[in-house]
């Protein structure tokens, strides 16, 4: 089964979702639309896969939302989009 997990800057791994392939997306989304309204930026790395969720410029710490979310999971992750 797919999982959407964020790999943190921190050290830590925080599952985000676990469900079907459009369901994880759609979570993914929800998560960079609210990281991109706290005014920090997010990088594509691999389309509808993996993303880096980037920490603001002024930061003075790491914070725990910060890191790599992947989606990771069956086969049908890479063939379905």
């Amino acid at each position: 089964m797919p999982k959407l997990t964020l790999h943190s800057y921190c050290g830590m791994a925080f599952p985000l979702y676990e469900g079907d392939v459009h369901d994880c997306r759609i979570k993914a989304y929800e998560c960079i639309r609210n990281h991109r309204r706290s005014g920090r930026d997010v990088s594509v790395l691999k389309s509808g896969r993996r993303w880096e969720m980037l920490e603001a410029e002024d930061a003075a710490m790491v914070y725990d939302d910060t890191g790599i979310m992947a989606l990771t999971g069956e086969d049908d992750v890479e063939s379905s989009y």
